[in-house]
């Protein structure tokens, strides 16, 4: 893959990542109801649960990213694309359970984490 589409993968990601963590978190629980977000909204300390981590990944990839370093820019992309699974797999209770909920969620997740592996898998071997 060319670096600077890479690269630009790499922040754009990482950037999504924190924005959506502030805005789970900052969100509250009002922004979790409905019967897609049921699987999601059962974890203990939600959103906040979901939106810190996030958050934090986000920034180690952006850092790493533009620090020109591999470890982490992977490391924060890897988990990115983990925590997506698992915000999927909630989703994906959500419409398992409820004929209702909206099905665009897992797969739209399941996307964004195969993007990440995909930027994460693709960076540049020569940066440390």
């Amino acid at each position: 893959m060319n670096n600077f589409l890479c690269e630009a993968g790499t922040r754009l990601t990482a950037t999504w990542a924190v924005l959506l963590g502030v805005a789970f978190t900052g969100g509250g629980t009002q922004r979790i109801v409905g019967p897609t977000w049921s699987g999601i909204a059962s974890v203990p300390g939600a959103p906040a649960t979901w939106g810190i981590p996030l958050a934090v990944l986000g920034v180690v990839a952006l850092v790493g990213s533009l620090r020109d370093v591999r470890v982490p820019a992977v490391a924060g992309l890897y988990g990115i694309a983990v925590w997506c699974l698992a915000i999927m797999y909630g989703f994906a209770r959500g419409v398992i359970n409820d004929a209702h909920a909206a099905v665009t969620g897992p797969f739209t997740y399941a996307l964004i984490a195969g993007l990440a592996i995909l930027f994460a898998y693709a960076q540049p071997r020569e940066s440390q």
